[in-house]
């Protein structure tokens, strides 16, 4: 695996990326909205109901970039996760 990993001058395949991060990269539908107006925050929508919720210039929406959003919480995103579930 590590002579793969080191041969830089090839595309990794498929089977090695998932060796590498644990399984299959892709979005699990875990997205969230930002309302610039009232400063409220959906969690946990998917990526279409997210996208499709902005309505101004202030609104946000992310998926995989929401750690690096400054308006995002991922403690009360949790919260709200876990609230599916109950």
């Amino acid at each position: 695996m590590k002579k793969t990993i080191l041969n830089l001058g090839t595309k990794l395949s498929k089977e090695v990326l998932k060796e590498i991060t644990g399984g299959v990269i892709q979005s699990s539908g875990r997205c969230a909205y930002y309302n610039g107006e009232t400063g409220k925050v959906n969690y946990n929508i998917s990526s279409s109901h997210a996208q499709n919720s902005l309505h101004n210039s202030s609104d946000h929406w992310c998926c995989d970039s929401c750690n690096s959003a400054s308006w995002f919480d991922a403690d009360d995103a949790m919260n709200d996760f876990w609230e599916d579930y109950r």
